[in-house]
């Protein structure tokens, strides 16, 4: 039965190409927006360190993985930076990113326009874990470990009762097709927003996620999340022809957020897997007391 499933994964990867993919696929993006848009940098008003890890196709042996850690804050009135790291690994290839997002923001009126860009360093590597049947093997004559700089750009437009966000993760494109072919964020984009409104004790937020990516092609992710008391909140993305994922994220105080997500696949892959997994981890340096007033300290 594993050998079935492992024939299975390589149809599929075979099918499609074997790309190396420049941003993972994440379903809670919403609850850390910095890693889909480097506008999003100092969006939270203090220092925020998340990490989001995800399985995808759970039971099926060397499907993809993704880890990202990210941190932002403000440094001044209107600018923001931060720092990513994220590490992905689908079958033999492994992706590792180190990208550092700048923003500058200002109010009109209620409404806040952010712009932003990144750069950073792309390592792939995909010669680590291949053995070869045939050594002389044409196909894999070439084994990729490249390191590429990339950068890119974004901008969002907020105020308390909706967001939007666009964003252009890559500015830059990078083929390699001898052996093993490879694409880094060529014609990618990233157009998203939503809208809050609040009923007693619940605020809800339906929201729309449209990409391009040269190896997604075109896509779409609808949104509703239902928020009760600012302390838990539950939601159901759709994801195109791709999943239906289940959201619950649980604020234990006003520093710390924790979530779990559930894809549950509509492709073919749901003949093999069980679904698709995502675990998120969020912790904001904000002050605990609403009013700081040194006067009260004296």
């Amino acid at each position: 039965m594993r050998g079935i499933k492992i024939c299975m994964l390589l149809f599929f990867i075979l099918l499609f190409k074997i790309r190396g993919q420049y941003l993972p696929v994440y379903s809670n993006y919403l609850q850390n927006p910095i890693i889909i848009n480097p506008a999003e940098a100092g969006s939270v008003g203090a220092m925020s360190v998340a990490l989001t890890s995800r399985i995808q196709w759970a039971g099926v042996s060397n499907s993809p993985q993704s880890h990202m850690l990210s941190m932002h804050s403000p440094v001044s009135r209107f600018f923001a930076t931060g720092a990513i790291v994220g590490f992905d690994k689908f079958g033999p290839l492994n992706t590792t990113q180190f990208l550092f997002p700048f923003s500058y923001s200002c109010k009109i009126k209620k409404i806040k326009l952010s712009g932003g860009i990144q750069a950073g360093l792309v390592n792939l590597n995909n010669a680590d874990n291949v053995v070869l049947i045939q050594e002389a093997d044409p196909s894999f004559n070439n084994m990729i470990q490249q390191n590429i700089l990339n950068a890119g750009g974004g901008l969002n437009v907020s105020n308390e009762r909706f967001f939007a966000g666009f964003s252009v993760p890559a500015f830059f494109s990078w083929q390699k097709s001898k052996g093993i072919e490879v694409n880094f964020s060529e014609k990618q984009w990233f157009l998203y927003g939503g809208w809050k409104f609040n009923f007693s004790k619940y605020e809800f937020s339906p929201s729309l996620y449209l990409k391009n990516t040269t190896f997604y092609g075109s896509g779409f992710d609808i949104n509703l999340m239902i928020n009760y008391n600012k302390l838990i909140s539950a939601g159901v993305s759709y994801r195109n022809n791709d999943a239906i994922a289940g959201i619950v994220n649980f604020k234990f105080n006003k520093q710390l957020l924790l979530g779990y997500t559930y894809d549950y696949l509509l492709s073919n892959v749901r003949t093999i897997s069980s679904g698709s997994h995502e675990i998120f981890i969020r912790y904001d340096f904000l002050y605990l007391l609403n009013d700081l007033n040194v006067k009260k300290f004296k």
